[in-house]
């Protein structure tokens, strides 16, 4: 299912990602999907008690000092364009599961493949709302 080309990942039949210059972008159907992305976390190597207690990436703002602030060490923009194709195809192979990407991603997203035709996300897009809602996290209810 999954193609590869030097600057594009095929996530699947709908969600493409391209490195165009030094830039990662989305396209759905073919066509740009101009949303904010940034990766915002990286996982320490050691084991860090704060993180056992992450349910989505949007607790991260929770534990996370620099979160919002542009901190993090400077990654190449390849580097950048795969950690975004990796948590992308993630993404589509739990299901969309909202946890997995920020809410200011992962919902536009799923809207705009739900627009798009996306069998796989019309199934499961009200559920996936009620699952965050349902968390409780006040920042992803809002």
């Amino acid at each position: 299912m999954m193609e590869f080309e030097v600057n594009e990942f095929k996530v699947n039949e709908y969600i493409t990602l391209r490195l165009e210059g030094s830039r990662t972008n989305i396209y759905i159907n073919n066509e740009f999907f101009n949303q904010c992305k940034k990766l915002i976390v990286e996982i320490p190597p050691h084991k860090d008690a704060k993180i056992h207690n992450i349910e989505s990436i949007d607790d991260v703002e929770d534990v996370n000092p620099y979160y919002g602030h542009g901190y993090r060490e400077p990654i190449s923009p390849e580097v950048e364009f795969w950690g975004h194709c990796s948590n992308l195809q993630a993404w589509a192979e739990y299901d969309y599961d909202t946890r997995l990407l920020h809410r200011n991603l992962a919902f536009p997203l799923f809207r705009k493949l739900v627009k798009s035709g996306d069998i796989k996300a019309r199934k499961v897009y009200k559920d996936e709302i009620v699952k965050r809602i349902a968390s409780g996290n006040p920042n992803v209810i809002t």
